[in-house]
């Protein structure tokens, strides 16, 4: 068994039951999984997310990626435009 990438054999049939592979996961190990030799996916942990992010992460991570500040005028100016006035096909 093998992270993906770094030169050894990976994990293609493994003789260890699905829940030690389970465990092994849990406890952080990644594995990467072989189709003759060529790794196909990677079975990892999952990132804990935090529950909640301080003030100085979230103007980074949000704010920093707020939509055009153009943007609602430009759906203001839209929002009179309508297809109430098409025929049915």
């Amino acid at each position: 068994m093998r992270r993906c990438g770094d030169g050894q054999d990976g994990l293609a049939r493994s003789s260890q039951p699905n829940t030690a592979l389970l465990d092994r996961v849990a406890g952080g190990e990644s594995l990467c999984i072989t189709v003759h030799g060529r790794p196909v996916a990677e079975l990892r942990p999952i990132e804990e997310r935090p529950q909640w992010m301080s003030r100085e992460r979230f103007v980074c991570d949000v704010l920093s990626h707020q939509a055009d500040p153009g943007l609602l005028d430009d759906l203001a100016d839209l929002k009179a435009e309508t297809t109430d006035d098409l025929q049915r096909v």
